[in-house]
């Protein structure tokens, strides 16, 4: 009966806010190792200001534990029965205030990563159509409407970002071979400036090297797998990671010239302006 009596005592009134905390503290750890909110906080930290701030305190593992430990000593100190002490009205008012401040938090900057890693994937599907008017013989008929979009670049912004994050994942991606269309001299030099950045990051990778298109429709930046329906973590990380600097990916299969590799950045050509 006694234990029973602890028990019980246990989730009173006085101890649910100290409970509250470390349980939210527990939860947000387990969802940041089992769920998507890593790449979440990434983006958000990557678009600066104070919500990347935010997103950088919810992204350290000393958030949880501070909710855990904060949980702790309000359930011994602050929580423990009234005989003999005497308790602070206001107490429990702080306790559930922090809580739904932490929580607010925990909600709304997931909440807004994911709405900006949609709107880039959205931007990045995204190409303007090309009405046509007269024949395609005619010389003027596309004279103002290029075939392709200009040339890529990694912004300044981009490369701090990938080396400070790929600093963190360089142990899962070392000898990550870097390729690009053969015939499109400015996939290389996109390619070329991943490259350095990576190793920057101390991401090691393997020489620039050229391959063929494969498929007529493949375009863009691509991560070739041997299953692009499941593709492996590695590779997800490095979705991820290249996300983060608003540079949007997609897994393909392998070509038989890499079928033996695990996993291939392919530089492919830019997107013909008009087509999807």
């Amino acid at each position: 009966m006694a234990h029973r009596n602890r028990f019980q005592d246990l989730f009173s009134l006085r101890r649910l806010p100290g409970l509250a905390l470390a349980l939210l503290g527990l939860g947000w750890r387990l969802l940041d190792y089992l769920g998507r909110t890593d790449i979440f906080i990434r983006i958000v930290e990557s678009t600066g200001g104070r919500p990347a701030m935010i997103a950088s305190a919810l992204s350290s593992i000393w958030f949880s534990v501070g909710l855990v430990l904060v949980g702790i000593a309000y359930v011994v100190f602050v929580g423990e029965p009234e005989k003999g002490a005497q308790r602070h009205p206001w107490w429990p008012y702080v306790g559930w205030s922090v809580f739904a401040v932490c929580l607010t938090a925990i909600i709304l900057v997931p909440t807004y990563g994911a709405i900006e890693l949609y709107i880039r994937t959205q931007i990045a599907k995204g190409v303007s159509g090309v009405p046509r008017s007269s024949s395609p013989a005619s010389p003027n008929s596309g004279a103002d409407h290029p075939l392709y979009s200009g040339p890529r670049q990694l912004t300044l912004d981009q490369q701090r970002i990938l080396i400070s994050e790929g600093a963190k994942l360089h142990a899962e991606l070392i000898g990550l071979p870097i390729t690009f269309l053969e015939t499109d001299m400015e996939a290389f030099s996109y390619a070329s400036a991943l490259k350095a950045t990576f190793e920057r990051a101390a991401i090691r990778t393997t020489n620039v090297s050229p391959q063929e298109l494969g498929e007529a429709d493949r375009y863009g930046i691509m991560i070739e797998v041997a299953n692009a329906n499941a593709p492996p973590p590695n590779a997800v990380k490095l979705q991820q990671l290249l996300l983060t600097a608003d540079i949007s990916t997609k897994f393909v299969s392998t070509i038989d010239q890499f079928r033996n590799v695990p996993m291939v950045l392919f530089i492919g050509p830019r997107p013909i302006l008009g087509f999807q």
